[in-house]
């Protein structure tokens, strides 16, 4: 009991490090206690819903293979108590016994053994995740760990904490197995873990029939297309942080800022995609700039930023910072230099904001939008001549957007600026507005493609014409999906989409590109879901063909998706064409009237296609706006019954209110007969008073007549 005790005591102090809350010490004594007698039962409970498990210790003294179209995942841990390191061991192969990946992770610290062998099966199934291997079965030499995964108890030790999360990291693979073996059947994974421990750093290796062994540096080679994949970061990471700014430059992922836990960051970390390691830069003040250098830091805290790239600097712009302005501040990073300041800026400057939009057109910026200080909400917009680092305010006319922040924006063709998204303060939109640059003219297009639901918070790019978008949420859940809005033909599609609490599916994340080996892959990094997240993902989207951008007339730029209009604009021409050939030679006049049949046909066929995206739209539409009915009736339904039982307690209450009434009128009464009472009682007082003077009048004389005692004496005496 007293070992249960002092267990019980160190878990709590572990949760409190993590930022847990400390129990009282009742609480740690009845969960010695509990620890105690699930050690002393032994019960064995129920697997979750989807797990399998195998604790029965395997006679087999060799490794078999899983079975055809499998894949099998050894793991082993070692601790090498000289430098104090622990390390994991996985190797995974096929059906045919090809090893299809290595892993060997060094961490630092020490351990119970069976704590080690948990973490080492948490982090394997974490990486193998990573890079999508579907695990059937996994093999341990840990008895204490397979007996463990069979069982649920409510013992919260450090132990039991390690195996919900490796239950939680199991209940992602479908139909896993976990068995115990012999030491020497897991001897695979015993040469692994043996080199983690004398490791700096992770080292992963894959087997790929064309590629061979792939080590880290080539972890792009290994890439799905359009499946998000967490890079396996090596070395310490950055806090966890949303609302920073990031920007990629020379394979190098920059992040700056952010917030986390209420409070605004001033840091800038560096990620290099080359060896998988973050990196800070220690920035130096502009001292040209201050009066005293050693007072002043060189990036004030900041969130709700945006950042960008311009010759050799790294330029922020907004954001709230402890650098309080009226004004839109500019901040400079040196990248050669590392110094930091404040650009000096003219003209028309904006009003200090977070959560806005800016975009950069040649030597240009274009802002818009977001929040001031006073929370009111803007939809106008400046540009910022770099040049000359003037800020000018653009007049627009049409239809603007509604004032909006933590929206998204992009630029097409260099001619139009997109705007998607946002939030006021009490609705979340999904409308896209176009600005024509030369005209200023806004206007709302039409959008073909999936639903896209309201949000705000995300963060996009554009890769030639595909503007991808990803994150964002409505305060109640996040979107998981993964969006790309073709810009040339104005149809949105879904690229891939995440689970519901992935660290993707967040508000406040950044998203990059990054061209590495001639392909483009997007980063994130960063957002918050009710949990901050440090993970860099990466994805490979797909090579589409390249098409000419198509330009928008304005203020007519809603009329960009009607691709059918296009079509038989395409073929009239085609068919002019074939008419003017027609009097070269006779002979091509049945070839012609094919051709212009068949251009009419997908013409026919566009627009065909083009109503049934409009139908689905409708029916989705309907389909929503239904279940907003069924939920209106469904409310409807409750605040009638809710209306029945108020009734039938003002019915009671009335009821109470009369006899408290006819109460009030009985004391009414009561209270006006009291003075008849008192009247009585004041007669009866003063016929006390005359009473007694009467009986004192009396009785004087009686006094009077007689001496008393000593007269009597005295007359005897006498």
């Amino acid at each position: 009991m007293i070992f249960c005790t002092m267990w019980s005591i160190w878990s709590d102090r572990n949760n409190v490090i993590h930022g847990k809350l400390a129990q009282q010490p009742t609480a740690i004594f009845a969960k010695a206690q509990s620890f105690l007698s699930n050690f002393q039962t032994l019960q064995q409970h129920s697997l979750p819903a989807g797990l399998s498990l195998a604790a029965t210790p395997s006679n087999c003294k060799e490794w078999k293979p899983p079975p055809p179209n499998c894949l099998k995942l050894n793991i082993d841990a070692a601790f090498n108590a000289a430098c104090k390191k622990i390390g994991f061991g996985v190797i995974i192969r096929d059906s045919n016994g090809n090893v299809k990946a290595t892993m060997s992770h060094p961490i630092h610290g020490c351990c119970q053994p069976q704590e080690m062998e948990a973490k080492g099966l948490f982090y394997s199934l974490k990486w193998a995740r990573q890079f999508n291997f579907k695990v059937d079965m996994v093999e341990t030499d840990s008895l204490i760990l397979a007996n463990s995964l069979k069982k649920s108890t409510s013992n919260r030790s450090s132990f039991q904490d390690l195996i919900f999360d490796v239950q939680t990291q199991l209940s992602y693979l479908p139909s896993v197995c976990v068995y115990n073996v012999r030491r020497d059947v897991n001897q695979a994974a015993h040469d692994p873990d043996s080199q983690a421990t004398t490791l700096h750093s992770l080292i992963s290796s894959f087997q790929n029939s064309e590629m061979g062994i792939v080590e880290n540096n080539n972890w792009q080679s290994v890439l799905d297309y359009d499946q998000w994949v967490a890079l396996p970061v090596s070395g310490p990471r950055p806090s966890a942080r949303y609302k920073h700014a990031a920007v990629v430059v020379d394979e190098k992922l920059y992040i700056a800022g952010g917030s986390r836990n209420g409070r605004y960051l001033s840091d800038v970390q560096v990620f290099d995609f080359g060896n998988l390691k973050w990196s800070n830069i220690k920035l130096k003040p502009n001292v040209d700039k201050l009066e005293d250098s050693e007072s002043q830091e060189a990036l004030s805290p900041i969130s709700g930023h945006n950042m960008i790239k311009w010759c050799n600097k790294l330029l922020l712009l907004g954001g709230l910072s402890k650098n309080f302005s009226d004004e839109v501040i500019v901040w400079f990073i040196d990248l050669d230099t590392h110094i930091c300041g404040i650009m000096e800026t003219s003209g028309k400057v904006p009003v200090a904001r977070s959560g806005q939009s800016t975009t950069l057109v040649g030597s240009r910026v274009i802002m818009f939008g977001g929040e001031d200080r006073s929370r009111r909400l803007l939809n106008d917009v400046y540009v910022l001549d770099l040049e000359t680092m003037t800020w000018d305010v653009l007049e627009t006319t049409q239809t603007s957007p509604a004032p909006r922040f933590d929206h998204t924006a992009a630029i097409h063709a260099e001619h139009y600026l997109l705007i998607f998204g946002g939030c006021s303060h009490a609705i979340f939109f999904n409308d896209l507005h176009v600005l024509d640059l030369q005209s200023m003219e806004w206007s709302q297009p039409q959008i073909l493609g999936d639903m896209v639901t309201p949000r705000a918070g995300h963060a996009g790019i554009t890769i030639n014409e595909n503007w991808y978008l990803v994150g964002g949420g409505d305060n109640r859940n996040g979107c998981p999906e993964t969006l790309v809005l073709d810009m040339s033909k104005l149809v949105w599609s879904l690229l891939t989409s995440v689970k519901q609490r992935d660290p993707l599916a967040s508000e406040g994340v950044s998203l990059c590109s990054v061209l590495i080996d001639g392909q483009n892959h997007l980063v994130a990094f960063g957002g918050y879901n009710g949990k901050y997240s440090n993970e860099v993902f990466v994805l490979r989207p797909k090579p589409t063909d390249f098409s000419r951008p198509k330009i928008l007339q304005s203020p007519a730029a809603a009329a960009a998706a009607a691709s059918v209009t296009a079509a038989y604009a395409l073929s009239k021409n085609e068919k002019l064409d074939f008419i003017g050939a027609e009097s070269n030679s006779k002979r091509n006049e049945n070839n012609n009237f094919r051709k212009d049949l068949k251009i009419e046909i997908e013409a026919a066929k566009a627009e065909k296609h083009l109503l049934e995206l409009s139908l689905a739209e409708v029916r989705a539409e309907n389909s929503k706006l239904g279940g907003a009915i069924e939920d209106i009736n469904s409310n409807h339904g409750e605040l009638v019954k809710e209306l029945h039982s108020v009734q039938g307690q003002l019915v009671s209450e009335r009821s109470r209110c009369f006899k408290l009434e006819a109460q009030i009128n009985e004391l009414q009464k009561i209270l006006e007969s009291m003075q008849s009472i008192e009247e009585e009682v004041q007669k009866l007082r003063n016929q006390k008073s005359a009473f007694e003077r009467d009986t004192e009048l009396t009785s004087a004389p009686q006094r009077q007549g007689s001496g008393g005692v000593w007269k009597w004496i005295a007359g005897s005496e006498a």
